[in-house]
C-alpha cells in the first residue's frame, strides 16, 4: 500500500511543484509584458527622438533664410518636448534624472543655436544690402571716372592740336609753343594720368567688394579692409584734383557709400579746390 501511495503521489507532487513553477513563469511573463516591453519601447522612442534632433540640428545651422530657420527650430523644439514627455513618464531613478538634465542642456543648446542662426541671417542680409549699395556706387563712380578720363583726353588733344597752329618763325611764336608744351606736360598729361589712375583704382574697389563674400577668415577680411581703405584714400586724392566741382562732389558721396563702416574720405565741404 505504501509503495502504491508513493508511486501515485509522485506525479501529484510533481504536478504541484510544476504548478508553482508555472506561477513564477506567469508572473515573470506578466512583468515582461507590463514593464520590460514598455520600458524597451520608451528607450527606443528616446533614441529615435534624440537621433532626429542630432540629424536636424546641423540643418538648422546651415539654413540661409528665416522661413527655413523657423521650420527647423520648431521641429527641433517639438522633438525635445516629446523627449521630455517620455522621460517624465519614466519612473524616477538616477538614470532618468540624468537624462532629464541632459534634455535641458539639449534644449538650451537648440535655443542658443537658433539665436545664432537668426543673428547670422540678419547680419548676412545687412552685409548683402551694404555690398549691393557699394557695388552700385562703384559702378557710378567708375562711370564718372570714365567721363573725367574722356574730358582729360579731349583737353590734352586740344592742346596738342593748338601746337600745330603756332608758327615758329618769330620768337613770340616759339615762346607760345614752349608755354603750350609746358602746360601740356605739367597740367594736361599729368591730369590725364591722375584720371587714368582714379579709374583703375575705382575698378579695383569693385573687385575688392566682390571678394568680401568669399572671405573665409577674419584675417582675409582685415586684408581686404586695409586694401580697400588704401584705394579709397588714393581715389579721394584724385577726386580732389578734379576741376569739375559737381562731379567731384558726387564722386565723394559715392566713395563714402562704398566705404561705409571704414575710414571714409574726408569731408571737404565742397570741391572747389
Amino acid at each position: 500500500m505504501f509503495a502504491v501511495l508513493v508511486i501515485a503521489g509522485l506525479p501529484a507532487a510533481t504536478g504541484i511543484l510544476g504548478w508553482f513553477e508555472l506561477q513564477d513563469v506567469a508572473r515573470n511573463q506578466t512583468r515582461v509584458v507590463t514593464e520590460a516591453i514598455p520600458a524597451i519601447s520608451e528607450v527606443r522612442g528616446v533614441a529615435e527622438e534624440t537621433s532626429r534632433v542630432v540629424a536636424v540640428a546641423p540643418e538648422l545651422a546651415a539654413v540661409t533664410d528665416e522661413i527655413q530657420r523657423s521650420e527647423r527650430a520648431d521641429y527641433l523644439m517639438k522633438q525635445v518636448d516629446a523627449l521630455h514627455d517620455r522621460l517624465e513618464r519614466t519612473p524616477r531613478s538616477p538614470a532618468p534624472t540624468e537624462a532629464l538634465a541632459a534634455e535641458a542642456v539639449m534644449r538650451q543648446a537648440i535655443v542658443s543655436l537658433d539665436g545664432l542662426v537668426r543673428q547670422r541671417i540678419r547680419v548676412t542680409a545687412q552685409r548683402d544690402a551694404a555690398l549691393a549699395r557699394g557695388l552700385d556706387a562703384t559702378v557710378e563712380l567708375t562711370g564718372i571716372a570714365d567721363t573725367l578720363v574722356a574730358n582729360a583726353e579731349m583737353g590734352t588733344a586740344a592742346v596738342i592740336s593748338n601746337l600745330y597752329d603756332l608758327e615758329t618763325e618769330s620768337p613770340g611764336d616759339r615762346q607760345a609753343r614752349f608755354a603750350a608744351l609746358d602746360r601740356l606736360i605739367e597740367v594736361d598729361l599729368f591730369q590725364l594720368g591722375l584720371m587714368f589712375e582714379m579709374r583703375a583704382h575705382a575698378s579695383e574697389i569693385g573687385l575688392l567688394l566682390n571678394r568680401i563674400v568669399a572671405a573665409g577668415a577674419q584675417s582675409d577680411l582685415a586684408g581686404l579692409r586695409a586694401d580697400l581703405d588704401g584705394r579709397v584714400r588714393i581715389v579721394t586724392r584724385r577726386i580732389l584734383a578734379v576741376n569739375d566741382p559737381r562731379r567731384a562732389e558726387r564722386a565723394l558721396e559715392l566713395l563714402r557709400a562704398v566705404n561705409s563702416g571704414g575710414a571714409g574720405p574726408p569731408d571737404t565741404g565742397g570741391c572747389s579746390s
